[in-house]
């Protein structure tokens, strides 16, 4: 695999095949920085599961627990294809289902543990609680959510970031390391990182701040490189 860095167009990515780099031309995401700088709008924190026994109705929940069983069938009025899994911990068990996503049954496997994350709802005809279309992780983290585009979904967006940044070569900070220093800001690649992929709530905001000021700086820096083409601009006085 080639390493990449931030001038490195998509489209040369091995992850991302003509489909997807038609959406992200469509979207002006063009090199590996642009996507970076598509950062995610809120994040799932998965580092606290919650006991089975305690989820409520039409609320968001983190479990973890163990698959015992998974099958698949089709309704019998509107023929819609279902894949069901039962997970269980040690306070209770829960159906997780998915509608047309045959897929599922070769992902899920029984035996094997799961952080699972999706909004509790109640199945009224087979009076029970259920979780539909959750999404499934292996570990606890701190889930991004990016803003999806079509059929290029927060997963697949979340996929591609992931791979990119196990191959980018970092390049150094524009921002001198005694400022950094000074105001205790993290490397710019390094809040790229945690942006993208939190280790932590801390570093999160910290990742956050850091690149709040790095578009700060970027819109001042064209702002002076416009003023000597203006030296003419009448000056505004303001109450």
């Amino acid at each position: 695999f080639v390493i990449m860095d931030v001038r490195t167009p998509i489209s040369t990515c091995a992850v991302v095949g003509p489909v997807y780099d038609a959406i992200f031309q469509k979207h002006t995401i063009r090199t590996v920085e642009d996507l970076l700088w598509h950062v995610p709008y809120r994040y799932l924190d998965a580092t606290t599961p919650l006991p089975i026994a305690n989820c409520l109705i039409d609320t968001t929940v983190v479990v973890r627990g163990t698959i015992q069983r998974v099958r698949s069938y089709v309704t019998s009025r509107k023929r819609v294809p279902i894949v069901e899994a039962i997970i269980t911990d040690e306070t209770g068990e829960i159906p997780l289902v998915w509608f047309n996503q045959l897929y599922m049954k070769r992902v899920v496997h029984s035996g094997e543990t799961y952080i699972v994350i999706g909004k509790i709802k109640y199945d009224f005809l087979l009076k029970r609680k259920t979780i539909a279309s959750p999404i499934l992780i292996t570990h606890q983290s701190i889930l991004p959510i990016y803003h999806s585009f079509g059929r290029l979904t927060s997963t697949g967006i979340r996929t591609i970031v992931n791979d990119i940044l196990s191959h980018i070569d970092e390049t150094s900070d524009p921002l001198p390391e005694t400022y950094r220093h000074r105001f205790e800001l993290l490397d710019l690649w390094k809040s790229f990182r945690e942006i993208h992929a939190p280790s932590s709530q801390q570093m999160l905001v910290k990742a956050q701040q850091r690149l709040a000021l790095e578009e700060l700086i970027r819109v001042s820096l064209i702002l002076r490189m416009q003023r000597p083409t203006h030296p003419d601009a009448p000056a505004c006085t303001l109450d």
